[in-house]
């Protein structure tokens, strides 16, 4: 096959955040030169900390705000070389205008345009909602992040949407983890809990601080694997309410060495917000959930959980319930182990990268036949 002729898939993004890099890398294995992903170098903290270039990567221009919070530009990706076959996949985004521009070049060129979003996301907005459902008729298909959106598009907005839709079911590269994470028996581990993620507003960890200190809870301790904005308002907070012993910080890193230590020694996982692809990542390590009870307030990757299989959901903003929760099943280990076995499942066979690589390859084939 012509190289310089054969249709590529071309994938425009924002950024390449380390959570991404071993789904693209897949992508790339099996389409060789035919694949290439367009994106902004972004200062994520160690989101974006990773150490070789690839042969697929094609760095622009920084993201340039035009309305600062509103509307963006990236530079460069007009000048993306695309032929008629190719098929370009794009972060769904109405706020990224040169990607809506790259679009309607595409489609005048005859490549073939696929939508890679949420359908709602815990950051949604109605009106943003409403103007990226319209935005999303630009494309030739729709990819959501998880098989429960596609339910809930048909539902609503897509209940006449003839194009293909499909879904990647979001999630992480389980292999480093299978590799390293031991047996989950938690009537052998300490009575300790477990929170990764970027600690900003939207994660509540101030929340379980607070449990902390509640005599149920006495003995139980807090690892936080992450680093960000909230981290000093955090120690002050655990400090005033003397439970700072029982709070280990660990710092942000995408080490999966570093992180199994801490994951192998914990019962649960909890966040108190909106929650996203660190729900995956500790049902890989086999930890069962606790987490708010709020489907369009967390991330799409909550169609992951299941109360009562997967772990425990409390009323989201109700710190008596996180408590009792907590409570409840901290000590009741052939619960928890039950749990652990259906959340390992469920990361190593449904949600991870392998999966995703697939489902898009799928799409492509179906798009390629004019399905």
């Amino acid at each position: 096959m012509n190289l310089e002729t054969a249709p590529r898939v071309i994938f425009c993004q924002p950024a390449l955040p380390a959570y991404r890099i071993d789904f693209f890398d897949r992508m790339a294995k099996q389409l060789g030169q035919r694949f290439a992903l367009y994106y902004s170098p972004t200062d994520m903290g160690a989101l974006t900390q990773h150490s070789k270039p690839f042969n697929w990567e094609r760095p622009v221009g920084l993201m340039q705000p035009i309305i600062p919070g509103v509307i963006e530009w990236q530079p460069g990706v007009m000048k993306i070389r695309m032929q008629r076959g190719d098929t370009l996949i794009v972060c769904g985004g109405p706020r990224t205008v040169s990607t809506l521009t790259l679009l309607v070049k595409a489609r005048l060129r005859g490549i073939k345009t696929v939508w890679f979003g949420h359908y709602w996301s815990s950051t949604s907005k109605s009106h943003r909602f409403y103007v990226r459902m319209m935005l999303m008729k630009l494309v030739h298909a729709v990819l959501f992040y998880t098989d429960q959106e596609i339910d809930e598009y048909r539902a609503g907005f897509g209940h006449n949407d003839r194009r293909p839709i499909s879904a990647v079911n979001n999630g992480i590269n389980v292999d480093p983890i299978i590799s390293v994470r031991n047996p989950y028996r938690a009537e052998g581990r300490p009575r300790d809990m477990l929170l990764i993620g970027r600690l900003q507003a939207k994660c509540q960890a101030e929340m379980v601080i607070n449990a902390l200190a509640d005599s149920r809870l006495a003995g139980v301790r807090l690892h936080i694997v992450g680093d960000g904005p909230a981290r000093a308002d955090l120690e002050v907070l655990a400090r005033k309410l003397g439970v700072e012993d029982a709070v280990i910080w660990h710092g942000g890193t995408s080490d999966e060495n570093v992180i199994a230590k801490v994951a192998n020694q914990c019962r649960i996982f909890v966040f108190p917000g909106a929650v996203g692809l660190s729900l995956i990542h500790a049902m890989a390590y086999g930890l069962p959930a606790v987490i708010n009870d709020d489907r369009w307030g967390n991330g799409p990757e909550i169609t992951a959980f299941s109360a009562n299989s997967t772990g425990a959901a409390f009323a989201k903003d109700d710190s008596a319930d996180l408590v009792d929760k907590i409570a409840a099943i901290i000590d009741d280990t052939g619960l928890l182990n039950r749990w652990s076995e259906e959340a390992r499942r469920r990361a190593d066979e449904l949600y991870n990268t392998q999966g995703m690589t697939d489902r898009v390859l799928a799409l492509i084939d179906r798009l390629g036949d004019g399905r």
